[in-house]
């Protein structure tokens, strides 16, 4: 279940089918479906990019405008395919995986190889997406460069694996809990704070010689870290907020990043192109040996 639904951070319409990540096999298609076929296998994903409008013919498939469009635990017209005794059932994230069937509109099913696992294929539909391609796409983070990274759930993990595919030399993990700050090793991290320790900055500047990293990720989603993201990172380097926004104000050194140059950069679905970058995620790592995590 999407952490965030849990915490209470995204307000979703009751009652509804919850599930934001999933795959499986065609059954039935609507009239005027032309992207898929009864018998394939696709993987799910929250985001209905149309390819045509200002974002799409950019390249920015993940800030589509008609995404936008139809409201919370509906489908683009607003409207819901799912009842229950003349009850109205919402869809969670336009993909309400947690069920035998699911109604899902032609842009949410992104055609994958029959020989993929529908199992993992399933964690790409946001988790690993979300988070390697924050890495290769939203960051772009370049072969020996230094990363850190704030939390160690299942988002970060997929940073780290990222950042490591994308050729990043040292990639420091920081959280609270030190069972997971020993998982994340397994994923590709390569140092680790416990930030009950002492302050992770003064940690990350004696891991790099004083100079900070290059890029740093957040994915707790607390003003605190938001701001740690930021002090962080040497001159020129970038700031990644992946986690859901604070709803608490938090408070910036605007002359850090005035002077320093750094960049702030949020990242929504890891910029991600669906239909191209899913694909591509299932052939980073063997379907059968895969460290993906939701």
């Amino acid at each position: 279940m999407c952490y965030h639904v849990i915490t209470g951070t995204l307000d979703v319409p009751l009652p509804a089918v919850l599930g934001d990540e999933g795959a499986g096999i065609v059954e039935e298609i609507g009239k005027g479906v032309t992207s898929v076929k009864p018998g394939d296998h696709v993987i799910l994903s929250w985001i209905p990019s149309c390819g045509y409008c200002l974002y799409c013919a950019q390249g920015y498939s993940n800030l589509c405008l008609q995404s936008r469009q139809g409201g919370p635990g509906c489908l683009l017209d607003g409207t819901t395919r799912y009842r229950k005794e003349n009850r109205t059932i919402h869809h969670f994230a336009m993909v309400a995986s947690f069920a035998e069937y699911s109604v899902i509109l032609q842009e949410c099913a992104i055609p994958i190889d029959k020989d993929v696992a529908l199992d993992k294929a399933a964690l790409i539909g946001c988790s690993v997406t979300t988070g390697v391609c924050a890495a290769i796409n939203t960051a772009q983070v370049h072969p020996g460069s230094s990363v850190a990274v704030f939390g160690a759930g299942g988002i970060v993990l997929n940073v780290i694996q990222g950042a490591s595919l994308a050729g990043a030399e040292k990639i420091i993990v920081i959280d609270l809990v030190p069972s997971k700050l020993a998982f994340a090793q397994q994923f590709g991290a390569t140092h680790s704070i416990d930030a009950g320790e002492g302050d992770p900055i003064v940690e990350i500047r004696s891991l790099t010689d004083g100079l900070e990293v290059d890029y740093a990720f957040e994915a707790i989603g607390t003003a605190t870290t938001y701001v740690q993201t930021v002090h962080s990172i040497r001159n020129r380097g970038k700031a990644i907020w992946i986690g859901a926004p604070p709803r608490e104000p938090l408070s910036l050194d605007a002359e850090t990043v005035f002077w320093g140059e750094k960049t702030i950069m949020g990242s929504n679905y890891g910029s991600a192109r669906p239909s191209y970058d899913m694909p591509r995620l299932l052939h980073f790592t063997v379907p059968d040996d895969s460290n993906w995590m939701s």
